[in-house]
């Protein structure tokens, strides 16, 4: 079967003992490269990731794709291999907020209301309402290389990879209509909940393979070492309303700032049949927990600046993916299905690191697991270009009363169509463009504090480059 996979050419020069070296050492620079990026635009993007090898990255690639998506199937083919993948994302998103019409939380006796009562509520409508916007664009590398040897029975390879898996964050626009005499306004109503910072997680992933040539079976693992790195900046009082002053008038509207960075092993297992017309697979990652503890620091307008050591955990999700490919002629189809145990997230509450009972940010989420699905139909042009066609649907891990502008989403169909063309026998393009549609989410009985009421929207579009190779 030939779904991503490349035969080896032994009249190009690049397959022979002297002209291997050199395209190796330049691969491994370039490796190193793209490690070095990886960081900085996760964060960037704002998104959730592992969007590597567009509408072709599944449990059923194989190649330098495989270090992360599969490494059973690494194995498929001896010889060198690699990946060099960039993907353009662009997320534009929008946030009205509304707070709730003056009442019992505004005023001792709401129907009596005296004037320090009035004008913070006053002061509230015109700082905390309105829309805020955000849009971000960015650039996500991915970078493999890998080596496979061919023995009598079997075939046996490692890659590595460093990989984006995680991601999220960025900043919003600033209001620069907002009422002058509130300093805190100009970050726009969502700075409650968001005002900068971002998670990045990357994993450095060493993956390996062993295929049982006569029977078509493959087995892979991977061993992964992950480096994190968190940063929580949002405006906070310290009542935990979003009054910008007292009742007094004096300004009350502070900020908090956590960072910190962790590091934590965790593994895939993988196995995959590969037959004639036919591929399955079956790929499990593994969950682990992000430690966080570093410096919690606030500052409020009537009090002096406090810094003191803080502690947060971020699960991070189970996985279970399966991929089935059949091929009709020159037509093959595609179905991909995850699972994610997003339950694991409950809360990220920032705690003192010193007695974790006392909760000195209070994030709550009660995230639930999620079932995705994509199916993709390729149509084999000739013998060197392939056009193809997905459609899944991704539903939101996200209850709706945990949404938030720092952590939106929304059940949503996606979209995507690419062109896959063979460049040579060891050289093969993957394009392709995917477009995530969102639905408007409404939310009126937000659990955070202050309140994260208001409507939703949000884009996302992925434009995707690949080029693998064997040699």
């Amino acid at each position: 079967m030939r779904t991503e996979s490349f035969r080896r050419n032994p009249a190009n020069p690049c397959c022979t003992a002297a002209g291997r070296t050199p395209a190796v050492l330049a691969l491994a620079s370039m490796l190193l490269v793209f490690q070095a990026a990886a960081p900085r635009s996760a964060e960037a993007a704002g998104l959730t990731l592992q969007r590597f090898g567009g509408i072709y990255g599944t449990p059923n690639s194989d190649g330098g794709l495989a270090t992360f998506y599969n490494p059973a199937l690494l194995s498929l083919n001896p010889g060198f291999i690699f990946s060099v993948d960039g993907t353009l994302i662009h997320r534009s998103a929008t946030y009205n907020r509304v707070i709730a019409p003056f009442g019992a939380e505004d005023a001792e006796d709401p129907e009596n209301p005296t004037e320090g009562e009035l004008a913070r509520y006053d002061a509230r409508v015109r700082t905390n309402t309105g829309l805020a916007t955000t849009s971000t664009t960015a650039v996500l590398p991915y970078a493999s290389l890998g080596y496979v040897h061919e023995f009598d029975t079997i075939n046996a390879g490692f890659a590595y990879a460093p990989v984006a898996a995680f991601g999220g964050g960025g900043e919003w626009d600033r209001n620069e209509g907002a009422p002058s005499e509130f300093p805190g306004a100009i970050y726009g109503p969502q700075r409650w909940n968001s005002l900068s910072g971002g998670l990045t997680v990357i994993q450095h992933t060493l993956s390996v393979g062993v295929a049982l040539k006569e029977f078509g079976l493959m087995f892979g693992g991977s061993l992964i070492l992950a480096t994190a790195e968190l940063s929580v900046v949002r405006s906070r009082n310290l009542n935990a309303g979003d009054a910008p002053i007292d009742l007094q008038g004096n300004l009350q509207e502070g900020m908090v700032h956590f960072g910190a960075k962790d590091v934590q092993p965790t593994f895939t297992l993988a196995v995959a049949c590969d037959r004639e017309r036919t591929r399955a697979s079956i790929v499990y990652r593994h969950g682990y927990d992000l430690d966080f503890v570093g410096p919690l620091s606030s500052a409020f307008a009537t009090v002096a600046p406090v810094r003191e050591d803080a502690y947060t955990q971020f699960p991070l999700p189970r996985m279970l993916q399966g991929a089935l490919t059949g091929i009709f002629n020159n037509t093959s189809l595609t179905l991909t299905v995850d699972w994610t145990e997003w339950s694991v997230i409950e809360e990220n509450d920032i705690r003192d690191e010193k007695d974790r009972d006392v909760i000195l940010l209070k994030i709550p989420r009660n995230f639930n697991n999620t079932v995705s699905a994509r199916l993709r139909l390729d149509q084999q042009l000739t013998d060197r270009w392939m056009l193809s066609f997905m459609a899944g649907f991704d539903p939101s891990a996200i209850p709706n009363t945990s949404v938030d502008p720092s952590l939106s989403d929304a059940n949503k169909a996606q979209i995507g169509v690419g062109i896959q063309a063979i460049l040579s026998d060891n050289l093969t393009l993957l394009a392709s463009y995917t477009h995530d549609i969102y639905p408007k989410v409404t939310v009126t009985e937000s659990v955070h504090e202050p309140r994260s009421n208001g409507a939703y929207t949000d884009t996302r579009l992925f434009l995707n480059v690949s080029l693998a190779g064997r040699f």
